[in-house]
């Protein structure tokens, strides 16, 4: 027996004074009706209605009853508007720990249009690129670029992100332009990304067509 349904339908039952109106009103077959009202019935061991085909009445140990669930069904709804509220409208203190790149360009010009959409929400935001420990520090959410490492943790795929390969009029001037991305590798000096819980820097990728080019390393030599 599903006994808050049940007791929904006793409570709408003796509203209505009626098993065929209380049936009309849930949209559920009258024969349904009779049959949570006469399972909840045996469940309590008392009897919570009288009816005959002239008459209806609700028992002493119906009117306690129907006093008793009022109060509690009343108490489960607020529970459920407050709960849908709080879905609506996020309060509380919410840590979240990001990387530099994505909080620059992406997070903190957002903040003033987030602070106006979650008024009753406190954002501690961190700004770093190590490993951060969630629960030795009390992190709720981390975003993070890159593979992710083996983890236990739960995980979402937010976005993705093109990078762009550039350089200054000064660079082109002293070491020439590129003309294939190869000579990124062997002759010309790079700034990547560098990821510190693998220990690895961000491979430039390179694409034309069908061909796709992968720089892992960068050339270290300083030239003059």
């Amino acid at each position: 027996m599903n006994q808050l349904l049940a007791m929904r339908v006793f409570i709408r039952i003796t509203d209505a004074r009626s098993f065929a109106k209380a049936a009309d009103s849930l949209n559920i077959p009258r024969s349904s009706v009779s049959k949570l009202l006469q399972d909840l019935e045996q469940h309590l061991g008392v009897k919570l209605v009288e009816r005959s085909t002239r008459s209806f009445t609700i028992t002493a140990a119906g009117e306690a009853y129907r006093e008793q669930t009022l109060a509690l069904l009343a108490q489960l709804d607020e529970m459920d508007t407050t709960a849908g509220e709080a879905r609506v409208s996020p309060h509380g203190r919410l840590r979240v720990d990001v990387g530099s790149s994505l909080a620059n360009l992406v997070i903190i010009p957002a903040l003033p249009e987030f602070q106006a959409r979650y008024p009753a929400l406190e954002l501690l935001l961190g700004v770093s690129d190590r490993p951060a420990d969630l629960i030795g520090e009390g992190v709720d959410c981390v975003i993070r670029g890159g593979a992710l490492p083996d983890s236990s943790l739960i995980a979402r795929h937010l976005c993705s992100i093109d990078y762009v390969t550039c350089a200054t009029p000064a660079y082109f001037s002293k070491y020439g332009i590129p003309r294939h991305p190869q000579e990124l590798e062997e002759h010309h000096q790079t700034i990547r990304y560098f990821f510190p819980h693998t220990g690895k820097s961000l491979p430039l990728h390179f694409s034309q067509g069908a061909q796709k080019y992968e720089i892992k390393r960068a050339f270290s030599d300083e030239r003059e």
